[in-house]
């Protein structure tokens, strides 16, 4: 199946296909980070060829896989083209990933969690993990909205790596669920 592409104002774009395993290509250091700031604080992880780095995610990427922790649990996922399985912190995971047009929905269990996530141009909402999120992109490149991990909503800005765009729907779901669920 012939790979399409479609861009969200946000910068991220989502890829569909059939394919596995897709490389991200040499890129630097330019901006390939998740950053997620809060009122006092804010947490940042680098995406690169290897997997996502930081000082509460440190994942290793295989060809379609991501193993390591995050946020104190041992992360251990694997993707297929529709799914994404395996555990974090001893409780299952097992998400499909369905895209339809320009939308990315993630559903399913997360970290023995259930949810239901998504993210099309301009907007990102719903549940992953133990977070909960309603943000809209500003200014073509930053999330702004609330964010709810286990309390009271608070206000959040979200960057995605640029990067993220070249991975293909699962993978992303994978790469996602591994920064936004704590």
């Amino acid at each position: 199946m012939r790979a399409s592409r479609w861009v969200m104002v946000a910068g991220i774009a989502v890829l569909s296909g059939c394919a596995q395993g897709i490389r991200l290509p040499e890129t630097g250091d330019s901006a390939e980070y998740f950053v997620l700031r809060v009122p006092g604080s804010a947490a940042e992880a680098k995406l690169s060829l290897e997997g996502i780095s930081g000082s509460e995610v440190q994942v290793t990427r295989f060809e379609d896989s991501l193993r390591g922790r995050a946020y104190g649990a041992t992360v251990d996922l694997y993707w297929t083209a529709e799914e994404v399985k395996g555990t974090v912190g001893g409780s299952p995971v097992d998400l499909k990933v369905i895209q339809e047009g320009n939308v990315l929905r993630i559903r399913g269990l997360y970290a023995g969690r259930t949810g239901n996530f998504s993210i099309q141009p301009g907007k990102l909402e719903g549940t992953l993990g133990g977070c909960s999120y309603g943000m809209t992109a500003e200014m073509g490149e930053v999330y702004v909205g609330s964010m709810t991990c286990g309390g009271v909503p608070t206000r959040a800005n979200l960057q995605l790596p640029p990067t993220l765009a070249m991975y293909y729907p699962a993978e992303i779901a994978a790469h996602l669920a591994v920064f936004l669920a704590r």
